[in-house]
């Protein structure tokens, strides 16, 4: 009797040794399945140990990675300066190379490129987060490496590991092309710095497909303020506002894992003085639908009131207007498999929104308002068109949509139409 208790205790022992082993292995494999009580965020932890959660599919072999940043706009110039210093620093870092047009390329090329970190106007209490200071960067024209586009340095055989696209969600398919013609074989890739969720596919229908794009989610707060003569100068607002650029693959969605790409870019990144966050769960999708939660609706809210976002928060109807237009962009983010942004992510973007300062606007509405081509169709237009897709009412944002398009469509030279008894006949400044 008593050898038969033991055997029985050896055999359960035997069984759980067993069962634990099955454990951890499944925790090790890619999506691992939800059975066995084995879930995506416990390989997550378990997987920044092991050598295989680094995916060898992007292996890097370029001695010297070649970054290509593709627009001279706010957020093109504060990377650029960042990188180009941080490489002049460490030559062994990278190379980096801004493609830029008209103006904006001759006066880098003649005067060079000024960098401001700004502190932005804060209350005392506030005082202690402003870590950043007040600095001035100079990248001299000896200094600079620009051109006018991708094709140009094709023709020179300047193959390019990373291209950045900072240019606005409308031209991303362009640009995407374009940059389709630098791409290192095997490792090459476009980079997305756009608002709005449709970045990513458009680049990557417009290259070699999904394992050709990075998907980037930037919070920063930049703009050219460029003098009437002298260098290109870019105004980057200091701590509090955020310097970061959450990067990961779109090919596929392993969660904890990474591509030898997309931790290279951050080392990068990283030694340049940006934040460089890792995904929640390795999720980047996810976090691309959390910023349309704020940026698809802060936005268009701005534009179609005409208002900068403190007055829409004091006002009581456009507040519940741009919750609501929140809750319609988190509802849709549930109809796609892993990009939900979880309960309550409307008021805590609310609630974000209410430390910015007063006369803080969105860049759609300074778009808007002075009648250039805004982001208006990749914002409030996307998620009206989704949510026709997807059965979801979008009543805030099909208004807005609606309600901007005939500008959009006179800003981008689509039709014509004038307003009698308005100075100048034009519906902006």
């Amino acid at each position: 009797h008593i050898q038969s208790v033991h055997d029985s205790c050896m055999f359960i022992c035997k069984c759980s040794l067993l069962l634990a082993a099955a454990v951890l292995t499944l925790a090790t494999i890619p999506r691992a399945p939800c059975f066995l009580g084995v879930k995506p965020l416990v390989a997550a932890r378990l997987r920044p140990l092991q050598k295989s959660s680094i995916d060898c599919r992007f292996k890097m072999t370029t001695p010297l990675p070649h970054i290509v940043i593709v627009g001279a706009g706010g957020v093109g110039s504060w990377l650029y300066a960042s990188i180009a210093d941080a490489c002049r620093q460490n030559p062994a870092l990278a190379r980096v190379t801004l493609v830029a047009r008209g103006a904006a390329l001759a006066r880098v090329r003649e005067h060079g490129l000024e960098y401001f970190v700004r502190a932005p106007p804060m209350p005392a209490s506030e005082a202690a987060f402003a870590n950043d200071g007040t600095a001035t960067l100079t990248i001299g024209p000896q200094d600079v490496c620009a051109d006018v586009n991708c094709a140009a340095l094709k023709e020179k055989g300047d193959l390019a590991d990373f291209v950045i696209l900072c240019v606005k969600t409308w031209q991303v398919a362009d640009a995407a092309k374009d940059a389709a013609c630098i791409l290192r074989a095997g490792s090459g890739c476009i980079v997305t710095t756009q608002n709005g969720i449709d970045a990513p596919t458009e680049a990557a229908a417009a290259s070699d497909g999904e394992s050709s794009v990075l998907a980037g989610i930037v919070q920063v707060i930049a703009f050219r303020e460029d003098p009437a003569e002298g260098p290109l100068r870019c105004v980057r607002l200091g701590a509090p506002s955020p310097k970061s650029i959450t990067l990961g693959e779109c090919v596929w969605g392993g969660a904890g894992f990474e591509s030898q790409r997309v931790l290279l870019l951050r080392d990068i990144l990283k030694s340049s003085g940006v934040e460089v966050p890792v995904p929640e769960e390795g999720n980047v999708k996810r976090e691309l639908w959390r910023k349309a939660a704020m940026m698809c609706c802060m936005g268009p809210m701005s534009a179609v009131t005409r208002a900068d976002i403190h007055t829409m928060l004091r006002t009581p109807s456009t507040r519940a207007m741009l919750m609501a237009a929140m809750e319609e962009v988190c509802a849709l983010s549930a109809c796609f498999p892993g990009c939900y942004v979880g309960d309550g992510r409307a008021q805590q973007t609310m609630d974000y929104l209410e430390r910015i300062k007063p006369g803080s606007t969105p860049s759609t509405v300074r778009d808007v308002v002075c009648g250039r081509p805004s982001e208006m169709r990749q914002m409030s237009g996307a998620m009206h068109r989704l949510g026709i897709e997807q059965k979801i009412a979008t009543p805030v944002h099909s208004f807005i949509a609606a309600a901007l398009e005939p500008q959009e469509a006179l800003a981008r030279g689509e039709h014509e139409y004038s307003l009698q008894g308005v100075p100048g006949g034009k519906p902006s400044v």
